[in-house]
């Protein structure tokens, strides 16, 4: 897995956190994803 930060996103961190996701298979198929805000609770430390 390789991830990498958007600078678009991490602008409106930490009031929003957006992701998009982009999978290619071992066959060159490609899954991507819309941008779309992150689901869940938001846990400080």
């Amino acid at each position: 897995m390789i991830t990498h930060e958007v600078e678009e996103y991490d602008a409106l961190f930490p009031a929003e956190r957006w992701a998009h996701a982009r999978i290619v298979l071992n066959d060159g198929t490609e899954l991507t994803s819309e941008p779309c805000i992150a689901r869940g609770i938001r846990k400080t430390r």
